[in-house]
């Protein structure tokens, strides 16, 4: 039993779990945006998640009332405010609005770029948190095999002439990943993760609903019952992959660039979802060969080869 604990424990099993409830959450985005805007959607997914979290977070600050508990949600509100609006609110509008300009095999082969991206920035941003060969390695690998599994799942789509907005859209989401991540890093020795996890969410949620309304007007909430399920889904796929996610990030063995490269399972599990529940969608021995690059780069990173080496050796 302590054995199990302490394999539940290891980073990597954390990292793997939140990254395979996000992939999970595109198929039930195609649903729910048939019935309500993207940027709205969005919104009153994330404030739900919010929500959800924060008796998880009443019992991480460790508080005796109500009142004790207010004063932890109000310790740090200028920079729970900021982290909300911007890790979740403005990331999530710069992903969907970049969709409206560059095709989703682009867009996804620019999220793949998401872990390089980090990498550099935390590179030069965490004096603990530095480039090796290892993680270049893995880098490379994993980009390209995401690349790989795209292309051999759809066409790339023709080019709009703003496309380069969209890739730029693309890329500030990558930014603001970075950026966001290695904050909460940083905020580990002033806030629980679950604190930090609730208000970013319910800020960044309530965002998203204003920008929502602005751009795409206000929308009356739909009756239909697919609507509400996939929205149930994944205010439950955000509140816990977030919470989880967060939490991983305050712990002092975790390297902010080491965490973003297991996001290359990502596209790898949101494939094969596709591959199982979306009756247009099949397997081809391109997007199998991407895949190959992907799990081989996370073995790179883990130092799996290595380990079995070891253990072929005895």
């Amino acid at each position: 039993m302590q054995s199990l604990r302490n394999f539940l424990r290891l980073p990597a099993v954390g990292a793997i779990v939140a990254c395979v409830l996000w992939s999970g959450a595109f198929v039930f985005i195609k649903i729910g945006v048939q019935y309500l805007p993207p940027l709205q959607f969005a919104g009153i997914r994330f404030t739900i998640a919010g929500l959800l979290i924060l008796p998880l977070a009443y019992r991480g600050t460790g508080a005796t009332s109500p009142r004790s508990f207010l004063r932890h949600l109000t310790h740090r509100p200028g920079q729970m405010l900021t982290l909300g609006v911007f890790q979740i609110g403005m990331k999530y509008a710069c992903f969907y609005m970049s969709l409206m300009f560059i095709p989703a095999a682009m867009a996804a082969i620019l999220g793949g770029a998401g872990p390089i991206i980090i990498a550099l920035v935390a590179h030069f941003m965490q004096p603990d948190d530095r480039l090796t060969p290892r993680k270049i390695v893995a880098l490379i690998g994993g980009a390209l095999g995401v690349i790989v599994l795209t292309l051999g799942r759809r066409d790339l789509g023709a080019v709009g002439e703003w496309a380069v907005l969209g890739i730029l859209l693309s890329l500030t989401n990558n930014l603001i990943t970075a950026f966001g991540d290695i904050w909460v890093k940083r905020e580990s020795t002033h806030t629980p993760s679950t604190v930090i996890s609730s208000l970013s969410l319910i800020f960044g949620g309530l965002a998203l609903l204003l920008v929502g309304w602005a751009v795409e007007g206000i929308h009356p909430l739909p009756t239909a019952t697919p609507f509400y399920v996939s929205l149930a889904i994944l205010c439950t796929i955000s509140a816990g992959g977030f919470s989880l996610w967060f939490n991983l990030l305050q712990r002092p063995d975790v390297e902010v660039s080491t965490l973003n490269m297991w996001k290359f399972l990502i596209p790898l599990v949101g494939a094969i979802l596709a591959w199982i529940m979306m009756p247009d969608e099949h397997p081809t021995w391109v997007a199998l060969l991407g895949m190959l690059f992907i799990i081989a780069s996370l073995m790179v990173l883990q130092r799996t080869f290595h380990r079995l080496r070891a253990l072929l050796a005895r």
